[in-house]
């Protein structure tokens, strides 16, 4: 029996039944799961419609029973009441039988600060005295109050909330006088305790069995057992919106008899399209292919034996399988072929010639049992990052950064022995594997020869490229993992780029450390830029000639736990991360969101806000800014974007168009920090700027008495027709000086710290009613200002 079963004719039938029955069986299973599905969907849609049903009888008992409260609140006697607390109003309009018509179980009165005034408890047959504030219902009440919008504290509405121990509906009206001239005195709360069908008043309504919960417990998930009744939650809406309370419905299933007929009837058509199937295919398989297979075979096996031709399939006609086995034979004496060819051309980088990433992993493995071998031999290995490489493909296109890489990868041909390994990791990035002697010191020299040779200008059509490089190191030491090296070169690699453009470094375990807290840091920024945890603060900048505040600067705040995180800590890694057109956009919608609330306090203010590098090499960057500026309704040339003057010290002409784009759509540009970077005053000029800032550290120079800086500057400003701001002005002194000298705008502490938006209205506010200038300022920001 298990010789027939070796055979692939047997095997094949076998297998073909077998898989005819998993096939049926797949086939009753989905059609039944399908049919179950179906009837719980129409069991979960009635029981959804008997929820739909609860929901709108409870909204309707919400709106009369507000409407009542809204009706007690406007009688005069009500509101006399608030005043006088006369005892008769409430036992003649709050009885037992009133109440009980209106099913309602609590009455409380709160006063015009929210606080318990008195209460009618129909169960107790009694007014509650104040001693009933501290109570939990009376504390629940209060909350619901707290909870409610101010427009629903001038109007009236209703709460869903957990009372005491039982879910109830909570109705507040405003208390006025019938003619609505007199202020209001308080609210009347009326609560009703639901109690689901055992509120015999509402059951009749919804005869349907239901219940209530509070939203913070744990759901009860839709039951899966056909047996089990279908359980649909949903949160009740009340005026507020979602309330605290989950409406549960529970329906029995119905359909259960059908649903085992169905069963049947599929059981039963299965199995006999099973039988017929299985009989069908089997003769026409055996008939057509296994048979023929079988011959086939014997002549393999004949030949596996003696010297036969190469040919996998012998050929003796024309239908489909002599045209597969034509075909396969021909195929393998291309694939014979063509092995060598590609085993070459897979460890090789089709654009420079170079090896790759999987020609780079073989020669680490013979370099290092080399290493292992002589233990006076050490293997170095040497990645290699182009700086800005990016910016050769954005602006000249792919072809000028083929050109560069192909250029690149020639000069390290000509710099490694014979003995090295030069290889092209993908992108900008190579790498180079060399073997030294211990205690060599010529890695650094070679090194530095590399970043040499890369700097040395590349020639394509007609223009001239010039490109920097950075240069990770690491040395291996025996037995290192191949990931580690890796890793090691490329976290000194980051490093190199950290400290600047044309830099080796050789790796250390310092390093390691560095770059798992600049990860964590990294993450915590973006999860912070997800949920919005980022906060924007405004340093106002001061006219002094008649003390108005004209513009206030956006700063980024990133609340930490110890504080707030150094904008020069997270903004380097915002654009090392690639966040930083997400962080400056963040930035700006906010500020720019914020600028029409503070112009309602200072007409004309105008918003300034910083801009990097990297953000101006974003194409869609002034299509960006003049929505979020028009979706405001504001002037353009209200907004200031503030540049910095380093910005400007490379790729000037890449960035020029961006800088006019910005002039042209109506914005106003200032050049911050101005004189502490390296910009020529020729670009200056070129460069189409409204203002200069005057970096704090020139302002301070003042009290060294120095000021020739500073009136260079201002000259200059006043020749190129810009305004100077004066950043960091902490003393009246440098105040006096500055206006002296012809320095009107200036921004430091002594005249405000940066603030949140509600503190800077606060403290525009305050400016406004005092008649003095500086004393509020002195007030607001303490010893800086004093003296």
């Amino acid at each position: 029996m298990f010789s027939h079963f070796k055979s692939l004719r047997t095997r094949t039938l076998f297998y073909l039944l077998l898989l005819l029955f998993v096939f049926a069986l797949a086939s009753y299973l989905t059609t039944s799961r399908l049919l179950h599905k179906s009837l719980q969907q129409f069991e979960a849609a009635q029981a959804q419609a008997e929820l739909e049903r609860i929901r709108a009888v409870l909204a309707t008992e919400a709106q009369a029973l507000l409407s009542s409260g809204l009706d007690y609140s406007l009688w005069d006697d009500t509101y006399g009441y608030m005043q006088d607390l006369d005892p008769a109003y409430l036992a003649s309009n709050f009885t037992a039988e009133s109440l009980g018509n209106l099913r309602v179980d609590l009455v409380v009165f709160l006063d015009a600060g929210g606080h318990f005034h008195s209460g009618v408890d129909p169960h107790a047959g009694a007014s509650m005295s104040q001693a009933a504030a501290s109570g939990t219902r009376i504390d629940a009440i209060r909350a619901g109050y707290d909870a409610l919008s101010p427009h629903l504290r001038d109007k009236g509405g209703y709460l869903f909330r957990w009372l005491g121990n039982a879910p109830a509906l909570l109705v507040y009206s405003p208390i006025h006088d019938n003619s609505g001239r007199q202020p209001r005195r308080g609210w009347l709360v009326m609560a009703r305790l639901l109690q689901g069908a055992a509120d015999s008043a509402l059951g009749s309504q919804a005869p349907i069995p239901f219940r209530l919960e509070p939203v913070d417990t744990r759901r009860i998930p839709v039951a899966s057992d056909e047996q089990a009744s279908f359980t649909v939650t949903q949160i009740l809406q009340d005026s507020q919106g979602s309330s605290d309370l989950r409406l549960i419905v529970e329906h029995p299933p119905s359909l259960l008899s059908q649903q085992r007929a169905g069963d049947l009837l599929l059981l039963t058509n299965s199995l006999l399209i099973l039988v017929l199937a299985a009989l069908a295919a089997a003769l026409l398989l055996d008939r057509l292919i296994l048979k023929r297979l079988s011959h086939f075979s014997n002549l393999a096996e004949s030949r596996r034996h003696g010297e036969g031709p190469a040919a996998v399939w012998p050929v003796r006609g024309r239908d489909e399988l002599d045209v597969l086995a034509h075909s396969l034979n021909e195929l393998m004496a291309e694939v014979q072929t063509a092995h060598g060819h590609l085993y070459q051309e897979a460890r090789k980088d089709p654009l420079t010639g170079l090896g790759n990433r999987k020609f780079l992993s073989e020669r680490l493995q013979l370099y290092q049992a080399l290493c292992n071998r002589d233990p006076e031999q050490s293997l170095v290995f040497y990645l290699i990052d182009l700086d800005d490489f990016k910016l050769i493909n954005d602006c000249l296109g792919h072809a000028a950064g083929d050109a560069m890489l192909d250029a690149i990868a020639l000069r390290l041909r000509s710099l490694v022995r014979a003995s090295d390994t030069a290889v092209r990791m993908g992108g900008d990035e190579f790498a180079v594997l060399s073997l030294v002697r211990h205690g060599d010191l010529g890695v650094g020299a070679f090194a530095e020869r590399l970043l040499e040779e890369i700097s040395l200008p590349v020639f394509f059509n007609g223009t001239r490229l010039t490109i920097t490089g950075s240069i990770g190191i690491a040395h291996a030491e025996r037995n290192t993992p191949q990931e580690e090296l890796l890793r090691h070169a490329d976290i000194a690699l980051y490093e190199a780029k950290r400290l600047g453009r044309s830099r080796q470094v050789i790796f250390s375990e310092d390093m390691h450390a560095q770059v798992q807290e600049r990860m964590f840091l990294e993450q915590r920024l973006r999860h912070a830029l997800t949920m919005g945890q980022l906060e924007v603060w405004f340093q106002p900048i001061i006219d002094s000639s008649n003390d108005q505040v004209v513009m206030v600067e956006a700063l980024a705040r990133w609340p930490d736990i110890d504080g707030f995180c150094s904008p020069e800590k997270f903004i380097p890694i915002a654009e090392e991360a690639g966040l930083i057109g997400e962080l400056g956009l963040y930035i700006a919608r906010n500020a720019i969101g914020s600028l029409p609330r503070l112009r309602k306090q200072l007409p004309g203010l105008a918003m300034n806000i910083n801009l990097s590098v990297k953000q101006l090499l974003q194409a869609d960057l002034v299509e960006q800014l003049c929505e979020l500026v028009d979706s405001q309704g504001l002037p353009r040339q209200s907004i200031h974007f503030e540049l910095t003057e380093s910005a400007f010290a490379d790729s000037l002409e890449l960035l020029q168009n961006q800088v006019r784009s910005l002039v042209d759509a109506g914005f106003k540009l200032h050049l911050d920090d101005f004189g502490t970077g390296y910009s020529s005053l020729q670009r200056l000029q070129r460069l189409p700027m409204s203002a200069l800032k005057l970096d704090k550290s020139f302002t301070h120079l003042i009290d060294d008495g120095d000021e020739r800086l500073i009136k260079v500057i201002l000259s200059l400003g006043e020749q190129l027709n810009m305004h100077v701001i004066a950043e960091g002005v902490e003393s009246p002194q440098q105040r006096l000086r500055l206006q002296t000298l012809g320095c009107y705008l200036m921004q430091g502490h002594l005249f405000a710290a940066s603030m949140p938006e509600t503190q800077l209205l606060e403290w525009i506010q305050a400016r406004e009613k005092h008649d003095e200038t500086l004393a509020p300022v002195i007030a607001l920001v303490g010893p800086h200002g004093a003296g």
